[in-house]
């Protein structure tokens, strides 16, 4: 049955917006757009690419405004008003501007006026939690480990808790899981597993450490063909 649509609706059924994100590789359909109201403005720090396990920069933040597009034009008339009036240009670096008491009170005065319009985005993904994330992908995938009922995989609150559990383990066991995935090391992630259970058996979290073992001799072989997979879709 085809979802009841309302009259807030765009009318983009679950099927069309999965083809737009996939390029629409199962045909090409009628041309739509979807308006918006607002621009978002953002930036991260944090980066490491696909190294999870960087005790440098342990935590990833991306942050912003939400700009409503009637008050762009406004808004970057008044910056550049306020640039001028501290001595800066669209060119100068953030640094050199939030390491001087003239550079902050430029920041303020900025941050005054968008305040008035906008609204403030901003997160941050602690990696090491990440990582136990993925741990939870890997060995609790009912897909690869049959100890999971299916019917977890749409259960976040499930998949939560047992990332929160992995957390405990030491960080030898997290750090090595997150480099043998970059690395795409399916026999490690196998071995890795087993460190991994035995941490959480030495918790006591007897039942977790039990369901991850009986993902362990077929999960080489799983990650294996997911890694080929994904070389193949770049």
């Amino acid at each position: 049955m085809s979802p009841q649509k309302s009259e807030s609706d765009p009318g983009v059924s679950y099927a069309e917006a999965v083809a737009a994100y996939i390029g629409s590789r199962c045909g090409v359909g009628a041309e739509r757009s979807w308006p918006t109201t607002h621009t978002l403005f953002c930036d991260e720090t944090g980066n490491s690419g696909s190294r999870f396990n960087d005790p440098d920069q342990p935590l990833y933040a991306e942050g912003g405004w939400l700009v409503p597009h009637a008050a762009c034009a406004r808004l970057a008339g008044e910056f550049a008003e306020i640039e001028t009036r501290f001595g800066y240009t669209p060119k100068t670096k953030g640094t050199r501007i939030k390491d001087s008491a003239t550079g902050r009170t430029c920041i303020a005065a900025a941050l005054e006026k968008l305040a008035r319009d906008a609204t403030p985005f901003f997160y941050v993904v602690e990696k090491r939690y990440f990582i136990c994330a993925k741990a939870v992908e890997t060995y609790f995938d009912p897909k690869y480990n049959p100890s999971i009922d299916p019917v977890e995989t749409f259960d976040p609150r499930l998949r939560t808790l047992r990332a929160d559990l992995l957390y405990g383990a030491p960080d030898a066991v997290v750090a090595a899981f997150a480099d043998a995935f970059r690395q795409e090391d399916h026999v490690a992630i196998a071995r890795i597993g087993a460190d991994w259970a035995n941490a959480m058996a030495a918790c006591r979290q007897l039942g977790l450490a039990t369901q991850l073992r009986v993902s362990l001799p077929m999960i080489a072989g799983h990650i294996e063909r997911e890694f080929a997979k994904l070389r193949t879709t770049g």
